[in-house]
């Protein structure tokens, strides 16, 4: 299916969020390191970006908009909390929010959902 980096500073859900989507059939990689994101990031292609705003190193928001000016075309969906939301300039980068509190199976549908909505791009199509 896809490639998804995902990025959460809590050890437990990092580990909940990359089963759920590796059953769902994608190939995860992931980390808690805003920093180490941004390193997978340039490194691997990826379709889609899971990204906590409260990552360690380097903050979600800092993270969506540095990946926003290497590559605008991949979706990003941000982890919030039930009583804790993103600045607004934060949400304005991404494609989606996530409140932890909703589970997995949210967040997989939330996934496949910014995943279908992606324009595919057409190997070897004419420049």
């Amino acid at each position: 299916m896809a490639r998804v980096l995902c990025v959460d500073c809590n050890a437990v859900l990092l580990e909940k969020w990359t089963a759920a989507l590796i059953e769902a059939g994608h190939t995860v990689l992931s980390t808690s390191s805003g920093k180490r994101a941004l390193e997978l990031f340039v490194q691997c292609p990826l379709d889609l970006v899971v990204l906590d705003y409260r990552a360690r190193e380097v903050y979600g928001g800092e993270v969506a908009l540095r990946m926003r000016a290497l590559r605008p075309d991949v979706p990003i969906l941000m982890l919030c909390g039930a009583y804790w939301w993103p600045p607004e300039a934060a949400i304005n980068l991404v494609n989606g929010l996530h409140v932890k509190a909703d589970g997995a199976n949210v967040l997989v549908e939330q996934v496949n959902t910014l995943l279908a909505a992606r324009k595919p791009v057409t190997e070897g199509a004419a420049a």
